[in-house]
C-alpha cells in the first residue's frame, strides 16, 4: 500500500491516501482526494499492472494526457460491478416474464401466428411458448445473442424450427421462405435511428397479406415522462467519465405515434392496444434490468476502459432518485396486428 500511494503522489504531491476501504488477495481498494490539476479520484481499484479510476473531473477540462502517464486503464473485472443478470439467457428468462412474457402473451393472441413464422430479435424463443405448434410450417428465430440461441436451441428444438445468430439487418433472407407472419416484439426501438430500414426489410419478408406482431416502447401519453431525472442524472455520470459519444437516455429510443405510423405505410393496422403502467422495484438489480433494453445504447457513450464502471454508476443515481419518489418508472407500449398491403 505504501508503494502504492508513493506512484500517486508523484502524480501529484496533494494526494491524500484516506484508510483502507477493502482489500483482498488480488486488489487493494483505496479512497483518496487527489487534487492535483483539479483532478479528485476515488475508489481506485488496484491490482498489477492495471488501475481502475473513477475520477469527477468535467471531460472539457481535463488534462491532454489523459490517463496520466504510468497508469493503465483497464475495464474492471466481474466482481467489481454489479451482478447483471440480463445477458445470460437464463437471467433474461428470469428478469422478463412479468413485463416481455406477458406483453409477448397478449400481443400474439390479437391472431393465431401460422404458416412460415420470423420472429426479429426473438431471445430465447419466447414466442414458440404462446403459439400452437401445429399451426407452424416452420419457425426461424433471429437475435444477435450466440447465448440467447443457444439457450433456444436446448429449449426448442425441434425439425421446424431454426435459430440464427446475427442482427436483422445484416442477416440475409434470399435462401428463407416468404413468411406468412413476422414477429417484432419489444426490439424495433433497438435498431433506431435505423428503425425504417428494420420494417422495410420486415416488409419485404412478409407476403402480401401476410401478419406481423409488432410491439415497441411508446412515448408516454397519461403517465409523467422520465426525461428530466435520467437527464439530469446522467449529465453528473459525464463530468465524472471519458465520454466518446453525444448524450443519450432511456427515454430518447420511444416511438412517437406519428413516426410509427409514417413507419408503417406498407401496412394497415388490425388492432392495436396502448398499455400505459407505472412498475415498481423491489431492488436495485431489478430496477436496472428493466433498463436494460435500452441500456446498450446509453453505454455507448461512454468510453469503454471504464463503461462499465460509468453505468453502474447511473443505475445507481437513477435508483437513488426513485427510493425518495424523485423518479417515477412507467411502463409505455404499443401492441399491433398489421396486415401487409396487397402491391
Amino acid at each position: 500500500m505504501q508503494a502504492i500511494c508513493r506512484s500517486l503522489q508523484a502524480l501529484s504531491p496533494s494526494l491524500i491516501p484516506l484508510p483502507v476501504q477493502t482489500s483482498s488477495q488480488r486488489y487493494l481498494g483505496i479512497v483518496t482526494r487527489f487534487k492535483g490539476n483539479g483532478l479528485r479520484a476515488r475508489a481506485l481499484h488496484i491490482k498489477p499492472g492495471s488501475l481502475y479510476l473513477k475520477h469527477d473531473r468535467p471531460e472539457h477540462t481535463r488534462p491532454a494526457h489523459w490517463p496520466p502517464h504510468g497508469l493503465i486503464l483497464r475495464p474492471p473485472p466481474r466482481s467489481m460491478t454489479m451482478n447483471n443478470p440480463r445477458p445470460s439467457p437464463q437471467g433474461f428468462q428470469r428478469n422478463s416474464r412479468h413485463v416481455k412474457k406477458r406483453s409477448l402473451e397478449l400481443l400474439l393472441s390479437f391472431a393465431t401466428p401460422q404458416g412460415n413464422v420470423l420472429d426479429i430479435g426473438c431471445g430465447t424463443g419466447n414466442s414458440l411458448l404462446f403459439v400452437d405448434a401445429n399451426n407452424i410450417e416452420q419457425y426461424v428465430g433471429i437475435d444477435h445473442s450466440k447465448d440467447k440461441i443457444a439457450y433456444a436451441n436446448l429449449v426448442h428444438a425441434a425439425p421446424n424450427v431454426r435459430f440464427i445468430v446475427s442482427d436483422f439487418l445484416a442477416c440475409n433472407l434470399d435462401r428463407l421462405p416468404v413468411f406468412d407472419a413476422v414477429v417484432c416484439a419489444g426490439c424495433l426501438q433497438g435498431f433506431m435511428p435505423h428503425e425504417q430500414a428494420a420494417i422495410d426489410k420486415l416488409s419485404a419478408a412478409v407476403k402480401p397479406g401476410g401478419h406481423v406482431f409488432l410491439s415497441c416502447a411508446f412515448d408516454f401519453d397519461y403517465l409523467p415522462d422520465e426525461r428530466f431525472i435520467q437527464e439530469r442524472a446522467l449529465m453528473e455520470i459525464r463530468h465524472q467519465y471519458p465520454c466518446i459519444g453525444e448524450p443519450v437516455v432511456f427515454d430518447d429510443f420511444r416511438l412517437s405515434r406519428p413516426a410509427l405510423l409514417d413507419t408503417l405505410r406498407d401496412f394497415e393496422i388490425i388492432r392495436s392496444q396502448r398499455i400505459e403502467e407505472t412498475v415498481e422495484f423491489e431492488n436495485l438489480n431489478d430496477f436496472r434490468d428493466w433498463h436494460w433494453g435500452a441500456s446498450a445504447k446509453v453505454r455507448n457513450q461512454f468510453d469503454e476502459t471504464i463503461r462499465e464502471l460509468a453505468i453502474t454508476d447511473y443505475y445507481q443515481k437513477l435508483y437513488a432518485h426513485y427510493c425518495v419518489g424523485r423518479y417515477k418508472t412507467a411502463y409505455s407500449t404499443g401492441l399491433l396486428l398489421l396486415r401487409k398491403k396487397n402491391p
